[in-house]
């Protein structure tokens, strides 16, 4: 199988980040194939959409329970009687890694399939960072014909600049009042080279109480909720502690199969 493109569209508010990512799979055979596509997400991200292009029409997919969901797919790839479909399978392996399983995907012919996640930011240091994962791929076991990626960031610091990391020809166009900044990347034939990570300072970071409103734009999935709201409190609590200097102990292990290059390295790091 191919991957034909790789598009990722972010939206982040505040220290709240939406990532969507649609992927078209091409069978260059005479065969039917099957798609097993395996990738990392944040630890902290959460599933939000699975949806599979089957013809013209987006199909929603469902949570359920991963025994039930196994029940399924192998009842409509492998079961005559059920009436035919195409269906996609998304599992949680373990760690941050999932597993995608597209079935069929015809000769000479390609399926689209996208996945959303909704995680919430770390701090870190004096702002945030959103990083997407991808490897370092020095083989093109993960290339695609086209990778795009676009994210628009709300509620910056104006006087703050929005970094990207890694990929440098990546272009940020800041907004007028400077709240806001957009990134674009576009590349043929992209070999990733690593995670691609935005790092950005917001206002007042330290003040008590922050919100970020959420709504989700006409072009991604609508939520029966509608909006979301997400409220950020940081209290400011007297502390009585005191800092007081500390004296520490550096033990070497000297035994005999601690010689040679592993004594050199331990005598070097005590120094």
């Amino acid at each position: 199988l191919e991957l034909k493109q790789h598009d990722i569209k972010v939206r982040i508010q505040g220290m709240m980040a939406y990532t969507e990512i649609t992927e078209e799979f091409h069978n260059p055979g005479n065969d039917n194939l099957e798609g097993l596509y395996r990738f990392p997400l944040p630890p902290d991200a959460q599933i939000s959409r699975l949806s599979l292009l089957v013809g013209n029409r987006w199909m929603e997919g469902q949570f359920v329970e991963n025994a039930r969901a196994e029940r399924i797919w192998r009842a409509i790839t492998t079961e005559p009687r059920v009436t035919p479909r195409d269906p996609a399978l998304l599992q949680w392996k373990q760690g941050n890694q999932f597993e995608l399983c597209i079935f069929p995907i015809p000769p000479r012919s390609s399926r689209k399939i996208t996945i959303g996640y909704v995680q919430r930011l770390d701090a870190t240091g004096d702002g945030y960072r959103y990083t997407y994962p991808m490897p370092i791929d020095r083989t093109g076991q993960s290339k695609a014909g086209k990778f795009v990626f676009d994210a628009t960031v709300q509620g910056l610091a104006s006087d703050a600049p929005l970094q990207v990391e890694r990929y440098e020809r990546a272009e940020v166009v800041k907004s007028q009042d400077g709240s806001s900044s957009s990134v674009h990347f576009e590349q043929e034939d992209f070999q990733p080279a690593g995670d691609l990570s935005l790092k950005f300072t917001l206002p007042e970071a330290r003040q008590q109480m922050r919100a970020y409103v959420y709504e989700p734009e006409s072009t991604l999935k609508k939520d029966e909720h509608g909006a979301y709201v997400a409220v950020s409190l940081r209290p400011q609590f007297e502390s009585g502690y005191t800092t007081k200097g500390k004296d520490f102990v550096l033990v070497l292990d000297h035994s005999y199969g601690r010689k040679g290059p592993a004594m050199t390295i331990q005598r070097a790091l005590t120094r």
